[in-house]
């Protein structure tokens, strides 16, 4: 016989705080008794909240004709599915059990198998590296678990509860990464609940600046709760001031936000929508910033997460140059007359440039990087906002080099999202090898404890690929992993699509079917025996498209009479009409364009799970 006996539903910060002998800063009231009931045989537990709403628990013992006991159990919240308070879980919670109660085991089995095949054939992606690949796949299927169109963001817990001290959206790095994979893996509408959770709070997103910023500007600090983005942020544009200012939030959000919309190409939505959006939020850098003697505009005394304070933060000069330069592009592109472009430009072509030491880019002005530290935020000039690349500063290549290796010299402050940040800024400046290194050391399985003088609790992915800190889970930590997977094959900035831009010298194959590029466009791409087969771009939108490759000689188009191309050295330029598909190649046109999995392996199975 199976009993449910439930816990005492307390918040799990206060959980975590007082096993952990933390002092709690504001006195803590227990949410009320569970209540047990029972509907048609199904066991239902519902938790009544102080704060409003509720949720349920309801599970069913199943005793099927083999005497096989099946115990089927779910879990419901009336605020998660549609933001409105009021009791009702335990009806859904009900109502789900008694749906699968009208199925068998296998039919529920092969419904959920037909959903997960529906869903991954949106896009593909094979290398000769099984523990790698096998990991990739793992991820794709917790972010198609873990969130579905028009529900909450996925918090650092995502759905599978553990206690936490930090159950919350960190909005700082933690939100993004787990957000990282899905518009270039083709799933673009599961990115919308982050860009709908902007929009739905964009009046909260003002009220958080300072009543003398709120005619241009808008932000919010970090971390915010659920559906939630009130939490007001000091600005000044006192050049004196030594308070800190923590911008990063809605400036990265909403570049992601741009990136998102140029993908599935909405110019509506970039008009009413994005483009006011990044136009609040990086105007907050246009109020702050200063003209000096030197007649440079210059970032005042700001964060960099989350390492500290300082002058020119290396971090916010690189936020507000990609800032500028697409609020720029962007109102030339719509037609907008907007009253601030001559401002932006003047900023923009005066803006100071980053504080540089022999160690490379410095955490700002008189503040070298000089601990061991996991947040790769004074380096986001590189990855990911690429604002210092081989297109426009070739140039500074070792310095961009410099700048990583110091990063990563500094050992330390270890993470998971440390290295796989490290492996991504490798891929950026085209270093396959190097960021095929870190990558493995972010997958690497360490013991849970360790002695001194390591930490008691060691960061490190575990064999089911979850991840967690002191015992804290974090959903996006493996997702960034799989990131740096896709940038090793494809990358997407400066106007370009860059095919096996980063292939470390170990992979002779590779494929990947329908990776999604601004302009919206979908790429596949198969490499065998180190060299690239062909390149298949279908246009969603009919825009035009640049792509890198990494061919040499002529470069071959098999298309439908609509599409032109012409070759500049390894790139092509693609005109193309909307639902047209073109596949490229040199020398001799392959026997097929098929997208299949790798068959050269470097590893004989999987390491993930269960041995």
């Amino acid at each position: 016989q199976y009993f449910f006996r439930p816990q005492s539903a307390q918040s799990a910060r206060f959980i975590f705080k007082r096993a952990s002998g933390l002092e709690l800063n504001i006195p803590y009231q227990l949410n009320p008794p569970a209540q047990l009931s029972k509907h048609d045989g199904i066991e239902i537990i519902t938790q009544p909240l102080l704060m409003g709403d509720d949720y349920a628990t309801a599970w069913k013992s199943n005793k099927t004709s083999d005497s096989t006991n099946t115990i089927l159990l779910t879990v419901a919240n009336r605020w998660g599915s549609t933001r409105k308070p009021g009791a009702g879980s335990a009806i859904d919670a009900a109502s789900t059990i008694q749906k699968a109660l009208a199925k068998s085991m296998s039919q529920i089995e092969q419904t959920h198998r037909n959903w997960w095949h529906a869903f991954y054939q949106a896009s593909f992606l094979s290398i000769p590296d099984t523990k790698l690949e096998s990991f990739y796949w793992i991820q794709l299927y917790k972010l198609a678990s873990a969130t579905h169109p028009n529900r909450p963001v996925i918090d650092l817990m995502g759905p599978w509860f553990k206690p936490s001290s930090w159950p919350l959206l960190w909005m700082n790095l933690n939100v993004q990464l787990s957000y990282y994979t899905l518009g270039m893996t083709n799933h673009s509408d599961l990115e919308e609940n982050l860009y709908q959770l902007l929009e739905r709070h964009k009046d909260q997103l003002i009220a958080n600046v300072p009543p003398e910023f709120q005619n241009d500007c808008a932000g919010v600090r970090n971390p915010v709760g659920f559906d939630d983005l009130y939490n007001p942020l000091f600005l000044s544009a006192d050049t004196s001031n030594r308070k800190e200012i923590n911008i990063i939030v809605l400036p990265w959000l909403t570049q992601m936000y741009y990136l998102h919309n140029r993908r599935i190409m909405d110019d509506q939505a970039l008009r009413n929508q994005v483009y006011p959006m990044m136009r609040r939020a990086f105007n907050v850098y246009m109020r702050i910033m200063y003209k000096g003697v030197d007649g440079k505009f210059h970032i005042p005394y700001t964060y960099s997460d989350e390492y500290g304070n300082a002058h020119e933060t290396s971090l916010n000069i690189a936020l507000a140059s990609w800032g500028f330069k697409t609020l720029i592009a962007t109102a030339e592109a719509l037609h907008i007359n907007d009253s601030y472009l001559p401002k932006w430009k003047e900023i923009l072509s005066n803006m100071a440039d980053y504080p540089i030491n022999e160690n490379g880019i410095m955490i700002g002005k008189n503040q070298a990087f000089a601990k061991p530290h996991r947040h790769y935020s004074h380096l986001f000039s590189i990855f990911p906002l690429y604002d210092l690349n081989l297109d426009n500063a070739k140039e500074r290549l070792p310095l961009m080099q410099q700048s990583i290796s110091h990063f990563t010299n500094l050992d330390g402050d270890n993470c998971m999202y440390k290295f796989s940040g490290a492996a991504s800024l490798w891929a950026a400046i085209g270093k396959g090898d190097s960021s095929l290194k870190w990558l493995h050391r972010s997958l690497e399985l360490l013991p849970r404890f360790a002695a001194p003088p390591a930490p008691a609790r060691t960061p490190t992915v575990t064999p089911n690929t979850m991840y967690s800190e002191r015992e804290n889970p974090t959903f996006e930590s493996p997702i960034a992993s799989t990131r740096s997977m896709i940038d090793m094959l494809f990358q997407d900035w400066g106007g370009v699509i860059r095919i096996f831009p980063a292939m470390p010298s170990a992979w002779k194959e590779a494929s990947f079917y329908q990776l999604q590029a601004q302009g919206g466009f979908l790429i596949s791409a198969v490499k065998q025996n180190g060299k690239t087969q062909f390149i298949a771009v279908k246009s969603v939108a009919g825009t035009h498209a640049v792509l890198q490759t990494d061919w040499s000689g002529k470069i071959k188009m098999l298309a439908p009479t609509k599409a032109s191309m012409q070759q500049d050295g390894n790139r092509v330029n693609l005109k193309m009409t909307k639902g047209t598909t073109v596949f490229l190649y040199v020398g001799q046109q392959p026997e097929h364009f098929e997208i299949k999995p790798n068959l050269n392996l470097l590893q004989p199975q999987s390491s993930w799970g269960k041995p």
